[in-house]
């Protein structure tokens, strides 16, 4: 049998389509006529534009059939021959309408949050039109002292190491493709708290061996551990309340479930 179409315009992975977009492909051997479809879905299970027997080798999407901004749309075309049956689909292009992009709505860390780890992870909402955020976190309100200023994001995500202790952060986003740049996002604040680590060994005993949980078996286990003042101060900690503790493990699930284990 012959050649499916090879679609031409839109190209595949096109971004910032007129809304009114003209589609081209090439000419199928033997064909009298074609069938284009495009639609928001991937399996083309429902259609925005479904128009056979088109005798040329382009469709101009009509006036009242205009597309919606900020879109991605799936197009294929399929050659009709005189025998009425229909050759095979083409591949299947996909493409992004143009519009303004909206600017980026923030997620995590909460405005206002107090008490974070130095290790942050920035979440934000995005667009399937922007190719690119740019993230900005700084020392001050104004945002002309930047810690992060990182421009080619390819994901709603980033994970920021190395933030100081006991700081007040602002941070903010925005997105762009090759047509438009947003405006930026809201300007939320959080502070990180204090951390510190006591000790940096990763020796351990085996399960059954004090002072393991199961060091004395069946009849339970309590274990003690006494941190000086000075051993704190040394670490960098500081006076104050003490609001989180978290221990360093290294065997989880070695044996059954202990009953009622408290920390």
């Amino acid at each position: 049998g012959a050649l499916p179409a090879v679609l031409t315009t839109p190209e595949n992975n096109f971004f910032g389509a007129d809304l009114l977009p003209l589609f081209q492909w090439q000419a199928v051997e033997d064909a009298i006529s074609y069938q284009i479809q495009v639609s928001t879905q991937s399996n083309f299970a429902s259609t925005e534009i479904n128009e056979s027997d088109i005798t040329t080798l382009e469709y101009q999407t009509p006036e009242n059939m205009e597309l919606e901004e900020l879109t991605q749309y799936f197009w294929r075309v399929r050659a009709k021959y005189s025998n009425d049956e229909y050759g095979l689909w083409s591949k299947k292009y996909n493409f992004i309408t143009t519009g303004s992009l909206t600017q980026p709505v923030l997620i995590a860390p909460e405005n206002n949050i107090t008490g974070l780890s130095p290790n942050v992870q920035f979440t934000w909402t995005g667009s399937i039109a922007a190719t690119n955020y740019i993230l900005q976190v700084s020392n001050n309100i104004d945002f002309t002292d930047l810690v992060i200023n990182e421009t080619e994001l390819t994901n709603t995500i980033f994970n920021a190491t190395g933030l100081e202790q006991n700081a007040q952060y602002w941070w903010r986003v925005n997105m762009y493709n090759a047509t438009d740049t947003s405006g930026w996002s809201e300007e939320w604040t959080f502070s990180t708290g204090q951390f510190f680590q006591i000790g940096n060994g990763t020796t351990y005993n085996p399960q059954f061996v004090y002072p393991a949980p199961y060091g004395n078996m069946n009849a339970g286990a309590r274990q003690q551990y006494l941190i000086l003042a000075e051993e704190i101060t040394a670490a960098g900690g500081g006076a104050g309340y003490l609001t989180s503790l978290s221990f360093n493990v290294a065997i989880l699930y070695s044996g059954a479930g202990l009953q009622d284990y408290e920390i």
